[in-house]
């Protein structure tokens, strides 16, 4: 599969590309990026499959195991936990299959093209793998002219072009990106960020990030203003919406602070992935509507009714170990069994309809008692047992960030086989992780508080980063 050259007079970052997404299809993975490391830390310079440009990770090539110089194919990457930990950091589920070709190694930097898949691959052909050392000769040729920059320690990594191509690399983008200056102005949207946003490109370019009318816009500012002053990433966040045909969309998005070559302005380059087909909610699409597209009744489960006919509406303050938490509702004594049951076996898939209830009811209280504008953000309780489809607490932080306007942050995480919430289990269980650092007041968000010592734990991971943490559990023992 030959490589086609680019078009003269095309910017560097639009050739990278396409020369990622030309690698991916050569080896039918989901994603490639070009990664350039450099004193321990490796910036994500292209992509195609992850909105990661520009994003820095922490991701010391001198741990690997290869060396530097080394073209690697690996089919069997999820079962070594360095592959693994590269496809999570770059918000993959899992790496199944790793490749990597190296692109300029030297003594200050090792740049590569590096391509992924959440799923098994086969080795590509000995003709595929040629079109692959290929494309890292074009990326070598693209990018030689910006590494003195690259190895400057005066430079900003991150100076790859004029701010005129950028800007007209971000308008002229399929992807959904922005282009957002100090003064909090748009300097250019993608068609497609300004389609899904619901205005055309030509009336969001040049306008204040508050006048556009953004869902979770007072949170995205105090993002967008953090990432400026710092000149640090904020964490990936999530801004969940309600759409009148389709329910609930999700999205991810990354902001990546950068200053271009030609001027001392720093920018926000931001990058937005629609990851709702990823929670699996065809299946809910599906019984919405009929074949004809007209909407057909939703068929409710049982237990999903009994839970929510039989629980009982209870507000009770509690504490454990100096750390207080609020529950609404609670089992009722007399059936508890089968209550706990009928959830068990909502959460191996949980319905829309579940998180949806919860979550009203949530957004009931935190209203009555502060009201939801004291927050910046919500983080779920990791679970650590459940696929990310079927983690109720997700679910529910998202269905309450559809209501609240709030982004939603999976800055904790729980190693597998730590989801366990009974006291005798979680005394035994791997401890939590806070693996993104974050600033602002949180909701810290639960499905069930059995000891509280899951939400225990959170609020004391969260409160040196965030200085006050409410901590809320839909359902309490």
């Amino acid at each position: 599969m030959p490589i086609n050259r680019a078009k003269a007079g095309t910017s560097s970052l639009a050739i990278l590309d396409r020369i990622c997404t030309t690698a991916a299809e050569i080896c039918g993975s989901d994603a490639a990026i070009i990664a350039y490391n450099r004193g321990g830390k490796t910036r994500i310079l292209a992509s195609h499959g992850i909105g990661a440009r520009f994003r820095i990770y922490e991701y010391d090539l001198a741990s690997a195991p290869f060396k530097a110089e080394q073209f690697v194919v690996k089919t069997d990457a999820e079962t070594d936990t360095y592959y693994s930990r590269l496809g999570v950091a770059l918000g993959m589920a899992k790496c199944a299959f790793f490749l990597r070709a190296p692109i300029s190694i030297t003594g200050t930097h090792a740049t590569s093209l590096i391509v992924l898949s959440s799923m098994p691959v086969k080795r590509p052909s000995a003709a595929r793998l040629k079109s692959l050392r290929e494309a890292a000769t074009l990326c070598n040729d693209q990018l030689s002219p910006l590494f003195p920059l690259l190895d400057d320690d005066d430079q900003q990594v991150s100076a790859l072009t004029t701010s005129e191509s950028m800007i007209a690399d971000v308008a002229g983008s399929e992807s959904l990106t922005a282009l957002v200056d100090d003064q909090m102005r748009i300097r250019a949207i993608s068609n497609a960020l300004a389609k899904v946003i619901g205005q055309p490109a030509s009336e969001i370019t040049g306008r204040l990030v508050s006048e556009i009318g953004l869902q979770s816009g007072e949170a995205t500012a105090f993002m967008f203003r953090q990432a400026l002053d710092t000149g640090l990433s904020p964490p990936e966040y999530e801004v969940v919406r309600q759409d009148p045909e389709t329910g609930l969309q999700i999205f991810n998005v990354t902001v990546t602070p950068l200053s271009p070559t030609d001027t001392r302005q720093h920018f926000l380059y931001v990058s937005v992935r629609d990851v709702t087909a990823l929670n699996r909610r065809e299946d809910l699409l599906n019984r919405r509507f009929k074949p004809d597209g007209k909407t057909a009744r939703v068929f409710e489960e049982p237990s999903l009714r009994f839970l929510l006919d039989t629980l009982v509406r209870r507000r009770m303050l509690r504490e454990r170990n100096g750390v207080s938490y609020l529950t609404f509702e609670s089992w009722r004594q007399s059936i508890r069994t089968y209550q706990i049951a009928a959830l068990k076996a909502l959460k191996q898939k949980v319905p829309l309809e579940l998180s949806e209830a919860a979550a009203a009811r949530l957004a009931e209280e935190v209203n009555s008692f502060v009201g939801a504008s004291a927050f910046r953000f919500i983080v779920p309780v990791p679970c650590s047992n459940s696929s990310e489809d079927s983690c109720l607490s997700l679910e529910i932080a998202r269905s309450l960030g559809s209501i609240t306007g709030l982004p939603v942050i999976q800055c904790l995480s729980l190693p597998q086989g730590g989801g366990a919430s009974h006291p005798k289990k979680n005394a035994r269980r791997p401890r939590m992780k806070l693996i993104e650092k974050v600033a602002g007041p949180a909701l810290l968000v639960d499905d069930v508080a059995t000891s509280g010592a899951h939400l225990e734990e959170a609020t004391k991971l969260l409160r040196p980063v965030c200085g006050a943490v409410m901590a809320i559990a839909w359902i309490g023992a």
